[in-house]
């Protein structure tokens, strides 16, 4: 039961409905990314690296069940993306709410022990949009990936990303996968899908 007790263990600034808020951070260029599946084994200059989690839910689940573990081994490197925690829009509605709050608990946690954290958002479908983005800095650095949309789902993809360009207005957004019509100041950071190493890429 310790990642239920996790609500319990502190508190955070939140949103009316209870989702811990994430502040602003100021974007700082990052030499390489990888993936959390790489962190135990790497080698590199970790002050310059950022960790992302555009992986399978079970490889990450680890972050939330033992935050106290996991943040002294992340407080090594440059910075850290929220958790992705999947709101695929067949899961139940209480499910992907559950999985926008833990993701905003961890980023919250990181934060106040002083990790740089760019805050990772997502969607499932358009009724998601009322409570997705709740927490969620403006005018902020934002990361989201498009890792595996094929052309069928572009446009449901473009729906929720200018859906959050109407909301969050963020300063700068850094893009995991691929280049995509789109609005916004883009950071494009080249991605091996959901097991390969990334780097920065270049501007939209």
């Amino acid at each position: 039961m310790q990642k239920w007790s996790n609500i319990h263990k502190i508190h955070f600034k939140s949103t009316h409905e209870g989702y811990p808020i994430i502040e602003p951070t100021e974007y700082k260029p990052i030499d390489n990314w990888i993936g959390l599946n790489e962190v135990l084994a790497y080698a590199g200059y970790k002050s310059k690296t950022g960790v992302y989690f555009f992986l399978d839910d079970y490889q990450f689940e680890r972050v939330y069940n033992q935050p106290k573990k996991w943040s002294n081994i992340l407080k090594e490197f440059g910075a850290v993306l929220t958790p992705d925690f999947s709101m695929y829009s067949d899961f139940p509605i209480p499910i992907q709410k559950y999985n926008h709050f833990r993701k905003h608990w961890v980023g919250a946690l990181w934060q106040k022990l002083g990790l740089t954290v760019y805050p990772t958002v997502g969607w499932s479908d358009k009724n998601s949009f009322q409570w997705c983005f709740l927490g969620e800095p403006h005018n902020a650095v934002v990361a989201l990936a498009n890792i595996g949309c094929t052309r069928d789902f572009e446009n449901e993809f473009k729906l929720g990303y200018n859906e959050m360009i109407r909301q969050l207005k963020p300063k700068t957004v850094l893009l995991f996968g691929n280049k995509m019509d789109l609005k916004g100041n883009i950071i494009y950071i080249k991605c091996g899908g959901f097991h390969g190493k990334s780097e920065e890429k270049d501007r939209n």
